[in-house]
């Protein structure tokens, strides 16, 4: 995958999991504000829509990558980086991203260490007893 493909799909998976349930994705307008905010200089929105889709063809700063990470509540690297740590922020969004689709607002493991996939297992054997029929 081309670097600024893979760049797009992780700013894209940023937009697509930080919003509120049922509420639409933030714009690229209030994340270049908030970035040039943090920044101190200008970030156009357009800058920010085109990273989002794979259209930005000149070198980003990483200091713009890792404001934009940050607004998102990541760690830089993120969007600086691959590898296990950019990796193991991915899985962590698709954790997330899952327990928002069933609809999950917190989880308490109270004294039980559980990995994702066992939390992942649970939730899917709720999903069923809900709906038998499925």
């Amino acid at each position: 995958m081309k670097p600024n493909v893979r760049l797009s799909v992780k700013i894209d998976k940023l937009f697509d999991t930080f919003h509120p349930v049922g509420e639409p994705e933030q714009s690229p307008h209030v994340v270049a504000q908030v970035v040039s905010a943090a920044l101190g200089a200008d970030i156009p929105a357009q800058m920010i829509e085109d990273l989002r889709h794979g259209r930005y063809e000149d070198p980003v700063d990483p200091t713009v990558l890792i404001a934009i990470a940050e607004h998102f509540q990541v760690p830089g690297y993120y969007l600086t980086s691959d590898g296990e740590l950019a990796d193991s922020v991915a899985e962590q969004l698709e954790f997330l991203a899952d327990l928002r689709h069933l609809g999950v607002n917190a989880l308490d493991y109270r004294g039980v260490r559980l990995d994702r996939q066992q939390v992942r297992a649970i939730l899917a054997n709720l999903t069923r007893s809900d709906n038998p029929g499925s």
